[in-house]
């Protein structure tokens, strides 16, 4: 999974942001999915926050995030740091967490009640 938060005091426009067309991630990594971190507060950092859910990433390999026309709540384009209408991006990618939960301690409360 991939989080991509946008600096802005206004709302995402939501359509734009969910828009696969509009994130393009190189080294064979697929986007399969992309939803607002925290859809009920898009003012918020995480209401800012985009998440891509992608294909399993390879621990430390290099990627390349490529983003082009989000826009807020108002229809205002993201701004880009060249001519060519996109914003490039790179990051390393990090293996999956496979480690299981595992209870680090358990108190007895009474003769009926444990807390773990």
């Amino acid at each position: 999974m991939v989080e991509v938060e946008f600096k802005d005091a206004n709302a995402l426009d939501i359509q734009s942001a969910c828009d696969m067309d509009n994130y393009d991630i190189d080294e064979d990594l697929e986007i399969r999915e992309i939803k607002i971190k925290n859809p009920d507060d898009l003012y918020s950092a995480e209401g800012r926050t985009v998440l891509l859910i992608t294909s399993e990433m390879e621990k430390s390999e290099s990627y390349t995030l490529v983003i082009r026309g989000i826009t807020d709540e108002f229809g205002n384009e993201m701004k880009t740091s060249s001519s060519s209408g996109y914003k490039t991006y790179r990051f390393k990618g990090a293996a999956a967490d496979r480690t299981p939960p595992y209870v680090t301690s358990i108190e007895c409360m009474d003769s009926k009640t444990i807390e773990i």
